[in-house]
């Protein structure tokens, strides 16, 4: 059976976090984008704000990309979103 389509559970909208690299994250409209932290071999790492809060959280938000490109990679980002 087909698995129906999931829809996000808050509105979104898209954020530009590096010009230059054209990296572009999909987030909820409530957080903040407050900076590039860094990237690495898996992706990248941006840290946005919850406006809905007083005081804010703050969330470090990671970009997987290419997750399943290789069956090792993938079971050591698998690991990495369990923790």
């Amino acid at each position: 059976a087909p698995v129906p389509f999931a829809m996000p559970l808050y509105p979104t909208f898209e954020v530009v976090v590096d010009p230059k690299q054209d990296l572009r994250y999909e987030v909820p409209t409530h957080l903040e984008f407050i900076k590039k932290v860094g990237s690495g071999a898996y992706g990248s790492v941006a840290s946005f704000k919850d406006t809905r809060v007083n005081p804010p959280d703050c969330y470090a938000v990671k970009k997987i990309t290419s997750a399943f490109g290789d069956v090792v990679d993938a079971k050591r980002i698998l690991r990495e979103i369990r923790l």
